[in-house]
């Protein structure tokens, strides 16, 4: 008896269908590109987050420790705008900083911009 072969089902990639998005920094960054990210819509990029060493938005060394977290906050066309989420010093840089033999306070705290964002 002769078998009977299946046709195999085309599967259709997920990543072929996926366009890039560019992710543009907020205005008092300049709107620099920042990341592009992959999405099928561009209303799935909505409340992504992208971390970014603030050395590299200003171009100032003495800033490399220091990380910026943005979320997108609205996209038009291919572009996602996005805000500043949260702000944070790496710990190693914070070590560095206390002197030898002194205590060191640790706080964290929430507060409003000017622009009433907490």
């Amino acid at each position: 008896m002769a078998k009977l072969k299946k046709a195999k089902a085309q599967v259709v990639d997920s990543w072929k269908k996926k366009r890039w998005h560019r992710i543009l920094a907020p205005k008092t960054f300049n709107e620099q590109v920042i990341g592009e990210t992959p999405a099928l819509e561009p209303n799935m990029l909505s409340g992504r987050t992208i971390e970014v060493n603030l050395m590299n938005l200003t171009r100032d060394m003495k800033k490399q420790h220091m990380n910026l977290v943005f979320e997108v906050e609205r996209i038009m066309g291919d572009t996602a705008f996005t805000r500043v989420k949260s702000f944070s010093i790496n710990p190693s840089s914070i070590k560095r900083f206390v002197r030898r033999g002194k205590n060191r306070i640790d706080d964290s705290f929430t507060c409003m911009s000017a622009d009433n964002y907490q």
